[in-house]
């Protein structure tokens, strides 16, 4: 089964947030990248139809396998969206360089 891709983040330099409002339950694996020497700090939510954040843990299958609720970059996270809710991914200003969060979805 071949699943789609969700850019959060593109070669970006400023902090920032982007959404996911799929109404399906999706598994959600995103690869977390920067440019060499760029660091930041990316956190999942899901997000209910009033606004309100809830910290999202996922599993990082990438490097020793853990649940986390941030990542860095050169991390892969899998992640499950609930149908009905919204994953949000928000990323710290970058230091070192630009810094990008793809997904695909399932």
């Amino acid at each position: 089964m071949s699943g789609f891709i969700k850019v959060f983040a593109d070669n970006v330099s400023v902090a920032g947030q982007t959404d996911y409002k799929g109404r399906q339950e999706r598994k959600v694996t995103v690869a977390y990248s920067g440019t060499q020497g760029a660091s930041s700090v990316f956190t999942a939510f899901l997000v209910d139809s009033d606004g309100n954040e809830y910290p999202l843990s996922g599993v990082r299958v990438s490097g020793d396998l853990d649940m986390i609720t941030s990542a860095k970059p050169g991390e892969v996270v899998e992640y499950t969206k609930p149908s009905g809710l919204t994953m949000r991914v928000k990323f710290t200003k970058p230091s070192g360089g630009t810094v990008s969060a793809k997904a695909t979805l399932m």
